[in-house]
């Protein structure tokens, strides 16, 4: 059985720069119900703040500072599991 790639968030925005969308938030929207670390990320400004809900409601400016700040989390994690490792691997 062949299994798709899984495309993070921050991959596929890169992809999806220059897609044209006629709302903004369906284009964020979009790649989150595309991307394996969506499930992930925060929300601030919405009634859950457990996950990141696609709703038409947010503004534009408040779709784009949670994915932000998400992405912002997530690179944070990222980051600290691969000093993790470094200093693993320094041990042994």
């Amino acid at each position: 059985m062949v299994h798709p790639k899984e495309y993070s968030l921050l991959e596929l925005a890169f992809e999806a720069r220059s897609a044209e969308a006629t709302d903004l938030r369906g284009k964020v929207f979009a790649l989150l119900g595309l991307a394996k670390d969506a499930k992930g990320l925060r929300s601030n400004h919405s009634e859950n703040p457990a996950t990141l809900q696609i709703d038409y409601r947010s503004s534009v400016r408040s779709v784009y500072i949670d994915v932000a700040d998400g992405l912002q989390e997530v690179l944070a994690e990222a980051r600290h599991r691969s000093l993790l490792t470094r200093i693993t691997l320094l041990g042994h």
